[in-house]
């Protein structure tokens, strides 16, 4: 693993730096797994120092200093930091594409429209356009959440692949909360019943 460019020190200065009203203190500082974040745990310095709970800042569980280039991304009081480091990572990856789930599966397969007719309770109509060129972009999102929404898919042998595009077309946004059936069925009929603008 090549040696960070910017030192645990460094990371914990410019966390530090994005103090406004209330002084940090940080409590913790580690490298992600790849060596390219350094994750830093940092809170208002009366509670890091002296466990004063009324001045516990709320709202952010951690900061992500990227080693290289000391760029600051922040990771919400509801997230995992790992989950905010794959995302970053993804993102590298995407170099500006996005990523977009399709239909698994050849536009002409019956039993897969079959399948999506029954499943999501649409038309034959609806379940074929989301088969065809013109309705396979389904949704789009993270490619973490995607692979979330694809095994959910997949579970009801619904056929499903993440593809980069460079435009979304008109796929429907997904986040984490989508991720369950019973988010992401209506999201997709939403997508089919699209076919009836598609002809006009």
């Amino acid at each position: 693993m090549a040696q960070p460019m910017i030192t645990e020190e460094q990371a914990r200065r410019i966390v530090l730096a994005t103090a406004e009203d209330v002084p940090l203190a940080v409590y913790g500082c580690t490298l992600s797994p790849r060596g390219d974040y350094w994750v830093v745990e940092a809170n208002s310095e009366r509670w890091v120092l002296h466990g004063d709970f009324r001045d516990m800042l709320v709202g952010v569980s951690a900061y992500l200093v990227h080693a290289v280039t000391g760029a600051l991304s922040l990771v919400g009081s509801a997230q995992q930091w790992q989950d905010c480091v794959e995302d970053l990572h993804d993102l590298d990856v995407a170099a500006g594409r996005h990523y977009v789930l399709v239909p698994g599966c050849d536009p002409h397969d019956r039993q897969a429209a079959m399948r999506l007719h029954r499943q999501l309770a649409c038309s034959l109509l609806d379940s074929r356009y989301l088969l065809s060129a013109d309705g396979r972009s389904w949704l789009t999102g993270t490619r973490r959440v995607l692979a979330t929404v694809q095994a959910a898919l997949q579970e009801r042998d619904i056929a499903a692949d993440i593809e980069l595009m460079r435009e979304t077309g008109a796929a429907l946004p997904v986040t984490v909360d989508d991720a369950s059936w019973d988010s992401m069925a209506p999201l997709i009929r939403r997508r089919a019943a699209e076919r009836q603008g598609a002809r006009n």
